[in-house]
């Protein structure tokens, strides 16, 4: 048989106070990848393909 992908979709009931937290976290995470996006190119160039993870966590200095 053939190999199949299967998924869960979930839906979350959240709290007015626990919507403002995912928001905030998402946010902060994008912030940071765009970051690292942004040293990414300074450093190799401005490239078609995505970086991935360890092309991005690889020798680049945050000071």
């Amino acid at each position: 048989m053939g190999e199949y992908i299967r998924g869960v979709v979930v839906k979350l009931h959240v709290t007015p106070e626990q919507e403002v937290l995912f928001k905030k976290n998402y946010g902060c995470t994008r912030k940071t990848y765009n970051e690292l996006l942004n040293k990414y190119k300074a450093k190799y160039g401005d490239y078609n393909k995505i970086p991935t993870k360890n092309e991005l966590n690889m020798g680049i200095d945050f000071s």
